[in-house]
Parts: structure tokens; sequence; C-alpha cells
């Protein structure tokens, strides 16, 4: 398989910031974890695979890597009745 090579993190496209409705936590950005690897988890609480598959696999990353390095973030989403 061929690789792609990486591009100069100058040419890198950027994502846009996020837009949150609420923090459960202090609150953070994407140019305040710049440099890390970010480990998004999107999930619901009445999804049971967010519950029993990703939420424990977001832990484990947490727990495996330096915060120096990795950070994960969850994103609580609902659809719910909403």
């Amino acid at each position: 398989m061929d690789r792609v090579p990486l591009l100069p993190a100058a040419h890198a496209p950027k994502a846009p910031p996020w837009e949150v409705a609420r923090w459960f936590g202090p609150p953070t950005s994407l140019d305040a974890l710049a440099g890390k690897v970010i480990a998004l988890h999107a999930f619901q609480m009445l999804c049971p695979g967010c519950v029993i598959h990703g939420l424990p696999q977001a832990a484990n990353i947490h727990h495996a890597f330096d915060p120096a390095d990795v950070a994960v973030i969850g994103l609580h989403s609902v659809f719910e009745h909403h």
C-alpha cells in the first residue's frame, strides 16, 4: 500500500473552532490542544453501545497515554425526543 506523505504543519488543514453549548469541566479549544493527538469520543448516554463499548475505550485511551501527548474529549449529543 502506498503511504500518503504528511503535510508540513504550516500546510495542514485547520479544523474550525468548536461550538459548544455547555462544558462539563474546564472549557478548552483546539488551539489549546495544538501539538496533541485528539481522541474525540461522540456518544449518547441512552445508547447501549456507547456506554458498553465506546466510553470504556475512551477511558482506556485516557489512562494509556500521557496527557501531554493525547487529549481525550467526550462529546455528548442528545437526539431522542429533542
